[in-house]
């Protein structure tokens, strides 16, 4: 499978995007617990 340089990037950013949401949630998550709020 060979992808442009162009569909590369855009993989890229579709990952990265997804990573950056999972440790939001996380944190967030990780914070309410701290401090007892949900």
């Amino acid at each position: 499978m060979n992808y442009t340089l162009a569909e590369q990037k855009c993989h890229i950013r579709l990952y990265i995007q997804e990573i950056q949401e999972i440790h939001t949630k996380r944190l967030h998550s990780h914070l309410s617990i701290k401090t007892g709020k949900t």
